[in-house]
């Protein structure tokens, strides 16, 4: 897939000014980068602090079959390229998050917009910490160039996600099984006993399955399967759900 990097200084978030693009006109695989954010969030309407020297950037997307599935396979291209690129053993959160030891160092946001053609776009948001000072009071976040013990080169941490994205993305709709056998390899949430609180507002707490064709998370709740589809996982125990002293 060809792209056409478009570079901002400072903008409210890069979702915002794709958006506008998408509306003038811009063509699939425009990709926006900014140096920083001022009003950067996550899922549900969550911030993300955006300093200098963090990747903040949304590229626009074909809305194919299965975009359902862009969120992992998105956070499948970050984790690879940390783990091939600098070493460290990146790990998947469902359905977003991208962690070393457990520490939040990036994550996914996905937008579905439709211009005034009736053009289906995806806005395919990506917030990594590289080199930003990570604020005292986030313990439970790090940052790629802590983890590596290096300067991270944000231009060639950008080329080598778009390179990675562009590999994966076509398994969407040619082998979405693999793309998820991808995303499995590499989670932090499967096995584990988890509390997850869904879209609806309910709590649930039980031992992470799998994941499904559409992304959902199925919950083994006592023996009674439970598919979430949209959540927040809350917590996670460490043992597995092979140790019966973890049920």
């Amino acid at each position: 897939m060809p792209w056409e990097i478009l570079r901002v200084g400072r903008v409210s978030s890069t979702q915002d000014a794709a958006r506008a693009h998408a509306e003038s006109g811009a063509e699939v695989g425009t990709v926006i980068v900014a140096d920083t954010q001022s009003e950067g969030r996550g899922r549900q309407g969550r911030s993300w602090d955006s300093p200098p020297g963090g990747l903040y950037m949304t590229a626009l997307l074909a809305a194919g079959s299965h975009a359902n599935l862009m969120p992992l396979v998105a956070g499948v291209a970050v984790a690879e390229v940390m783990r091939d690129g600098y070493g460290v053993e990146a790990m998947l959160k469902w359905p977003n998050d991208v962690l070393i030891g457990g520490r939040k160092v990036g994550g996914v946001l996905v937008d579905a917009d439709w211009s005034g053609d009736e053009r289906g776009v995806i806005l395919l948001g990506v917030g990594v910490n590289l080199n930003n000072a990570i604020p005292e009071h986030l313990e439970e976040a790090t940052s790629l160039s802590e983890e590596a013990g290096e300067e991270i080169g944000v231009d060639s941490f950008i080329e080598s996600l778009l390179e990675r994205l562009a590999g994966i993305l076509p398994t969407l709709e040619d082998d979405p099984g693999e793309a998820l056998a991808r995303w499995e390899r590499i989670s932090e949430t499967l096995g584990r006993r988890i509390v997850v609180k869904d879209s609806s507002g309910n709590i649930l707490e039980g031992v992470a399955e799998s994941i499904d064709d559409d992304g959902a998370l199925l919950l083994d709740c006592g023996g009674r399967s439970v598919r979430v589809l949209s959540g927040t996982v809350l917590g996670a125990k460490v043992k597995s759900k092979m140790d019966p002293a973890s049920l």
